[in-house]
This record gives structure tokens, sequence and C-alpha cells, in this order.
């Protein structure tokens, strides 16, 4: 895959290389921390910012 091809095939190869990478485990880990007292509803601003934290933290997490 090279930046800015986006081909069927290498959304396919992308999509099962982070299924198999252990990502998933570790990204699953990360939500459920940042969210210990699993509120109602998580459409606060708190929630919001728990959840865009997960997400800058773990952007580049993955290597190929």
């Amino acid at each position: 895959m090279h930046p800015g091809e986006t081909k069927a095939e290498h959304l396919t190869a992308s999509a099962e290389q982070y299924m198999h990478s252990g990502t998933v485990e570790h990204i699953k880990v990360a939500i459920l921390g940042a969210f210990p007292d699993a509120p109602v509803s998580y459409d606060s601003s708190e929630c919001r910012a728990a959840l865009l934290k997960v997400i800058l933290n773990n952007q580049m997490s993955y290597v190929l």
C-alpha cells in the first residue's frame, strides 16, 4: 500500500492486518479505561474529550 492509493484490496488487507495485529484489544482496553464509571449517556463534553484522548493516543500505535 502507498499513500494516496485507495483500492478495495488495500482496504481489505489493511483491515485484516488491523484485526490480527492485537491493536483491537489494546484500543478496547484504552476505551474501557477511559470510561471506568460507565455513564448512562456518553454524549457529554467529558466523554467526548476522553474518547478524543484515546484516539489521539492511539492513532499511530500500529506500525506496518
